[in-house]
């Protein structure tokens, strides 16, 4: 019976030591790793983010962070407190931590902001026959400021700054620009472009297709259209006819101009010719000087030209005319005569003595 009682006293006490070391280990321990926050959130790679929590080691090699598996260098520890470096492959995603071999039971997210700037490209407006207005805004400047920024468009998807582009000034986050010279009837893929020191970035890419133009109704500049030939070639599908005549004028100055046509089509390099060889006022130079609504390319119409004008506005009894006589840019074969037109009658007629005669025109020009 002695001998029973001395036995269960000792077990008694082997328990009462082994579980008074258990407690002593779980002492030696320390807290559970918790990982409260990061300040900032958000930010550029290679810059720093202080972690903030309880059960940090304090030598700093003790702790191992990393930013959605990617990691991160420690240069400051406390026990409260870890300041690191975002790693320079980072991307945005989950921060974890494991400090003393113990892994922290949170898991706080950091956005990694891009380094390039951020842009957005809009919905394209005004969209005419030949222009439209683009529209875009900097999002973000990235890690440093803007050194340039603008629109990149194109006849192919993903344009980019080998395609054509305008540089827009600084000034604003939000910028506009009425694009010029398009061609009618054609689908162009615009974005947005900007550049800082780590690089140039593009916006995300919006589409339009410029106006299908009507022969009739009014035209780019302002003047008439009366021909359209079916397709762009050459870069031209549509002439158009100014809304009033010049005045008077002589074709010509005598003698020959070479190389006039009587072609549609041709009615532009007839002009420069007729301005090459004769160096006073000509029919001719009056409609290569005419302007209407900041539209200056305009020319005198070839024979063929002349001769639609007359089919599909003066016949259908569209715009104003005031004279039944007007002439072409196309030299006829007798030398020192031209063509023209009677559009009352509607035939076509030579006029013999280009530096005398004179008669009215009508500029035109293609689009």
């Amino acid at each position: 019976m002695f001998t029973r009682t001395i036995g269960f006293s000792i077990a008694g006490l082997m328990l009462l030591f082994l579980s008074s070391c258990s407690k002593d280990d779980d002492k030696d321990k320390g807290p559970s790793v918790q990982l409260n926050s990061l300040s900032p959130t958000s930010g550029f790679p290679n810059s720093q983010v202080t972690l903030s929590g309880i059960g940090f080691n304090s030598i700093v090699a003790e702790n191992k962070v990393t930013f959605n598996g990617k990691a991160a260098v420690v240069t400051s520890a406390t026990v409260t407190q870890l300041i690191v470096t975002v790693p320079a492959d980072a991307t945005t995603g989950p921060v974890s931590l494991i400090s003393s071999g113990q892994a922290a039971s949170n898991q706080p997210v950091f956005t990694v902001e891009s380094t390039v700037p951020t842009l957005l490209t809009s919905p394209v407006t005004q969209i005419k026959f030949t222009s439209a207005k683009l529209i875009g805004s900097v999002v973000k400047e990235g890690a440093s400021g803007l050194t340039r920024k603008g629109f990149c468009w194109s006849l192919h998807t993903e344009p980019t700054l080998k395609d054509s582009y305008k540089q827009i000034n600084l000034d604003a986050d939000s910028f506009t620009y009425k694009i010029p010279d398009l061609l009618a009837d054609t689908t162009y893929f615009v974005r947005t472009y900007a550049t800082n020191l780590q690089g140039t970035s593009y916006g995300n890419e919006v589409f339009f297709t410029t106006k299908l133009p009507v022969v009739g109704e009014t035209g780019p500049s302002g003047g008439i259209v009366f021909y359209d030939k079916g397709s762009n070639q050459n870069g031209w599908r549509f002439l158009e006819a100014a809304p009033a005549d010049n005045a008077i004028s002589k074709w010509g100055c005598g003698g020959n101009v070479p190389g006039t046509l009587t072609s549609i089509g041709s009615g532009n390099a007839n002009t420069n010719a007729i301005l090459l060889y004769c160096i006073y006022p000509t029919a001719a130079r009056l409609c290569a000087d005419y302007v209407l609504n900041g539209y200056d390319d305009w020319f005198m119409p070839s024979k063929d030209e002349l001769n639609q004008m007359y089919l599909n506005l003066y016949k259908k009894k569209i715009g104003t005319w005031e004279y039944y006589e007007y002439m072409s840019s196309s030299q006829a074969a007798q030398i020192d005569s031209a063509w023209g037109q009677q559009f009352i009658a509607g035939y076509s007629f030579t006029s013999l003595g280009t530096d005398f005669n004179v008669y009215h025109s009508r500029a035109i020009r293609d689009f």
